[in-house]
């Protein structure tokens, strides 16, 4: 509405003031107590909702089975793992290292004979 159409509509038209219902929180503390504890409360039945939760369940029984299958195997971290592999390896080199030489060897003392 415009201004004027405002104007003309409450022309003559006592208004009262409506009072609302005014809730001084500091000086309420038994109100804020109540605040509080519903907070709490709802805090809790969410607790519980996510705590009974069957995917959080399910989530924790195949950790569980995992972790215990898991146990049972002979299993080393991947870093110890590549320390091993890095030492084979170069034993690997050595040893055909050796087999050259060893050949090597028998070929000179055959031939010598």
């Amino acid at each position: 509405m415009s201004d004027s159409r405002y104007e003309s509509a409450t022309r003559g038209v006592r208004l009262r003031p409506v009072a609302f219902p005014c809730i001084d929180i500091m000086t309420s503390p038994r109100l804020i107590e109540e605040i509080a504890a519903k907070i709490d409360e709802i805090g809790e039945r969410l607790s519980g909702l996510a705590a009974n939760n069957p995917a959080r369940s399910l989530e924790k029984n195949v950790k569980t089975a995992l972790g215990y299958a898991t146990s049972k195997l002979d299993l080393v971290p991947r870093e110890e793992f590549e320390i091993q592999r890095e030492l084979l390896l170069k034993a690997i080199e050595r040893l055909t290292a050796l087999e050259a030489r060893i050949a090597a060897f028998e070929a000179n003392t055959q031939s010598s004979a």
